[in-house]
């Protein structure tokens, strides 16, 4: 069967790539379970629907493997048969995108307030989700045999599926780094915390981004080939590592709340409040000096009435600024 070893090998090695990437993705998911282990049921949730999409993909990717160079090896005709395991990747990286790119567009509207972008990017979201399973209606079902005019149909939609996937991913990851990079505050630890946001944001966005254009690129040169699997089974453990080092992100913001003090004079009192990518950021300024000497002579009298003699030490007539940062995601 030497006339499909392109074939094969091209599948073979989406599945290898697929299959670290998932690994990596399942132990981050493992680090998301420890460190936030009361997550919220929605967040959990979606987790762990993602996950299971993730495997999902990973067992039909092998399939699509298995039953032509194993199970059906030799046999022809069974090559030309539609099996489950089409679908079944199909399926899943279609569901695990539309949900991950829905939870960046919300992200994106909650630090940018920009509704209509987010709106056009929601359409693309949309649009991609309905071309994968457009092409699944069209395609033969399984046990048929597929023909010519089958797969001629199902090549205009898998193209504009790619096409919508790509830009959608792409839109967001600039959207998202134009918009944190945009923002700047007068604290400095919540500048830090905004180029995390941002680092991990090009980072995962960058890489999903980069991964849909290859399948874009290579569906359109190679339509009647499987080298755009290649980088099609990728795409769902990324978009699970893409929402975990989001939650990750959040999880870790919170472990790193610290009280920072220091001596300054004359501070005033204030309280800001910023959203960050759905992480609200607080700062507490809490200025405190003496105490009034009404409050000193009462203690005294009180102190005298019970016949004991209490020595009070006077506080510094030094002010202390104190500031409290507190990390809180939202809900979701």
């Amino acid at each position: 069967m030497g006339a499909t070893d392109v074939e094969f090998g091209c599948a073979l090695l989406g599945t290898w790539f697929a299959s670290m990437f998932t690994g990596v993705a399942l132990s981050q998911a493992y680090h998301y379970f420890h460190q936030s282990p009361n997550g919220g049921p929605l967040r959990t949730g979606l987790v762990a629907t993602l996950i299971i999409l993730c495997c999902a993909a990973w067992v039909g990717q092998y399939a699509e493997i298995y039953f032509p160079t194993v199970a059906d090896w030799g046999d022809l005709a069974s090559l030309a048969t539609e099996s489950w395991a089409t679908p079944f990747c199909t399926i899943s990286n279609a569901t695990a995108g539309v949900i991950v790119n829905t939870y960046l567009i919300y992200r994106f509207y909650n630090v940018s307030k920009n509704i209509v972008l987010a709106f056009l990017l929601g359409l693309l979201n949309l649009l991609s989700f309905v071309m994968a399973f457009l092409a699944l209606f069209v395609y033969a079902g399984v046990g048929q045999t597929r023909t010519l005019e089958d797969v001629q149909k199902v090549v205009p939609l898998t193209i504009v599926w790619t096409v919508a996937c790509t830009i959608c991913d792409v839109a967001i990851a600039i959207s998202l780094f134009w918009t944190l990079r945009g923002m700047k505050t007068t604290f400095q630890d919540t500048d830090r915390l905004l180029y995390r946001v941002t680092v991990i944001s090009v980072r995962n966005g960058y890489t999903t981004s980069l991964v849909s254009t290859g399948a874009m690129i290579t569906t359109i040169i190679f339509p009647y080939s499987t080298i755009a699997e290649i980088f099609l089974h990728m795409l769902t453990p990324l978009y699970l590592m893409s929402l975990l080092s989001n939650l990750n992100l959040h999880g870790s913001g919170k472990s790193e709340s610290r009280p920072l003090s220091y001596s300054r004079k004359n501070t005033v009192a204030g309280n800001a409040n910023i959203v960050i990518n759905g992480i609200h950021v607080q700062h507490t300024i809490l200025t405190t000096g003496d105490p009034p000497a009404s409050e000193i002579e009462m203690a005294e009298r009180k102190g005298q009435e019970n016949g004991s003699v209490q020595q009070k030490q006077e506080p510094s007539a030094d002010r202390f600024h104190s500031q409290h940062i507190h990390f809180r995601s939202d809900s979701v």
